[in-house]
C-alpha cells in the first residue's frame, strides 16, 4: 500500500473515530461535520463496510437531531449503494455492512408507517421491515433483530387499521407478538399498544394454540408420568427445528432404585422417602434431565453409590463444592435441626450462579428452595423460618413440584432456541 492510501485511511479513522465520540456526547451537528471530512476521503473502491459507517452514523445523527426527512433520504442512499453489494455470510465486515442495511429499512418502516394514511402506503413500510429481518447470515448474532420486532408489529398494526380485509395482517401480528412474548420481548410491556393486543381474549387464544405453548402448559393436576410424557414431546418437536438443543436436554438418566437401596440409605440416615417419591424411585429412580447448568436431577444422591448425605444443608455445601455462609450466619445446632428434619431429594440447576434445592420433612411434605449465590441473604429469607419448625411452611405434593420444574425446564429450552 502506497504512503498516500495509508496516509488516507488514517485521515478516515480519525474522522470516523471522532465522530463517534461526538455522537456518544449527543453533540450530533459536530458530528455530521466530522462525517463529512471522512466522507470526502472514501471514492467508488473503497470498501462497503467503510460507506456503511458514514451512511449509519450520519442516519442516527441526523434522526436525533429532528432532521427526518434527511435521515429518510440516508436510508434511501444506504440501501441504493449497498444493498446490490456482494456480502460473504461468514465475513465479518460484512456483517457491519447487513446491520447498517438493517437499520436503515427499520427506520423506513418506522416512519413510513407513523406516515401512512392509506395501506398502500402502509405496505411500502411493511415491504421495510421484512427486508430487514432477511439481512442476516449465520454469523450475525441474532440478538441485533430484537429491537425490529416492535416495528414489525406496530407496522402490522397499522395496516389492521388501514386495510380493507384486516385478516391476515392480524394473523401476522399474531405471530409476531407470539415469537415476542417467548423471547420476552421488553416492548410488550413498554409499548401500550402491543401491551393492549396482548391482552385480547383473541391473542390469548391463538397464543394458547401455538404449539410451543401446549408444550410448556401443563394440565390441571398433572401426574408424574405425564409430566415426562410432556417433556418427551417438547424433545421431539425441538428435535425437528435444532437437534443439537435438544440432545443436550435430553434424559441423561433414569435409573430405577431397589428396595434394598431406599431401605439402606434409610436406615442410615434415620428418614423414609414419602409415599410419591417412593413410587417414583422405583418407577424412575435416578433421574436427570438436561446437562451442565440446565440440569433438573432427581435422587441422583440416593443411589447404591451415594455422593452426599439427604440432609438439607450438607446437601446444599456438597453442589457448590463448600457454602462457608452457613458457618458464618448458623450455629452448629442450627444445621444439625435443618440437616435432621429436612431432607434433599433433588436439583434443578438454573445457571453457573442460581440453583433450586429440592426437599421433604419427616411428614412426606414437599417443598424448594431457591438460592443465589451473590444474593445469599434472600435465600435466608425462605431458610431462616425452617429454623423454628420440623414442618415445611407451604408444602405441596411431588406431582405438583414436579410437574412445575419440567415446565422451566422446557421454557429453559424454548428460550435457548428461540434466541437463536
Amino acid at each position: 500500500m502506497s504512503l498516500f492510501f495509508k496516509n488516507k485511511a488514517k485521515d478516515f479513522d480519525k474522522h470516523l473515530v471522532k465522530a463517534q465520540k461526538q455522537i456518544s456526547e449527543k453533540r450530533y451537528k459536530d458530528a455530521l461535520e466530522s462525517l463529512a471530512k471522512a466522507e470526502a476521503l472514501l471514492d467508488g473502491n473503497d470498501s462497503g463496510s467503510s460507506w456503511a459507517w458514514i451512511y449509519d452514523s450520519r442516519r442516527y445523527a441526523q434522526y436525533e437531531l429532528g432532521q427526518i426527512d434527511q435521515a429518510l433520504e440516508t436510508c434511501r442512499t444506504t440501501i441504493e449503494k449497498l444493498g446490490n453489494t456482494t456480502l460473504f455470510p461468514y465475513l465479518s465486515e460484512d456483517s457491519h455492512v447487513r446491520a447498517t442495511l438493517r437499520a436503515a429499512h427499520n427506520t423506513l418502516a418506522w416512519t413510513l408507517c407513523e406516515r401512512a394514511t392509506n395501506a398502500s402506503e402502509c405496505q411500502v413500510a411493511l415491504d421495510h421491515i421484512n427486508t430487514c429481518f432477511s439481512t442476516t447470515s449465520p454469523i450475525d448474532d441474532q440478538y441485533q433483530l430484537q429491537p425490529f420486532f416492535e416495528t414489525h408489529a406496530i407496522v402490522l398494526l397499522r395496516m389492521i387499521e388501514l386495510a380493507g380485509d384486516a385478516s391476515v395482517y392480524r394473523a401476522q401480528l399474531y405471530n409476531v407478538l407470539t415469537k415476542m412474548r417467548k423471547k420476552d420481548h421488553q416492548a410488550l410491556t413498554d409499548n401500550a399498544e402491543l401491551a393492549e393486543v396482548c391482552r385480547s381474549a383473541e391473542f390469548e387464544a391463538h397464543f394458547a394454540d401455538d404449539p410451543e405453548a401446549k408444550l410448556k402448559l401443563a394440565p390441571p393436576d398433572e401426574t408424574v408420568e405425564e409430566a415426562i410424557a410432556r417433556y418427551r414431546s417438547a424433545l421431539e418437536y425441538y428435535a425437528q427445528i435444532q437437534p443439537d438443543y435438544a440432545e443436550y436436554f435430553g434424559i441423561q438418566e433414569s435409573k430405577p432404585l431397589s428396595e434394598q437401596q431406599l431401605a439402606m440409605h434409610e436406615t442410615a440416615h434415620n428418614v423414609g422417602l414419602p409415599l410419591e417419591l417412593r413410587d417414583f424411585a422405583f418407577a424412575n429412580g435416578v433421574f436427570a434431565i438436561g446437562t451442565f447448568e440446565t440440569k433438573l436431577a432427581v435422587l441422583e444422591h440416593w443411589d447404591e453409590e451415594q455422593i452426599a448425605k439427604p440432609g438439607l444443608v450438607n446437601f446444599i455445601d456438597y453442589c457448590w463444592g463448600g457454602r462457608p455462609e452457613f458457618e458464618e450466619f448458623y450455629k452448629p445446632q442450627h444445621i444439625e435441626h435443618i440437616d435432621q428434619n429436612f431432607f434433599a431429594f433433588g436439583v434443578r440447576y438454573i445457571d453457573d450462579n442460581c440453583h433450586e434445592y429440592l426437599f421433604f420433612d419427616k411428614e412426606g411434605n414437599f417443598g424448594a428452595i431457591y438460592m443465589d449465590q451473590d444474593s445469599f441473604g434472600e435465600f435466608q429469607e425462605d431458610f431462616n423460618p425452617l429454623l423454628k419448625t420440623t414442618k415445611i411452611p407451604n408444602p405441596q405434593s411431588f406431582s405438583a413440584l414436579f410437574s412445575r420444574l419440567v415446565t422451566e425446564v422446557i421454557e429453559q429450552l424454548q428460550r435457548q432456541i428461540n434466541d437463536e
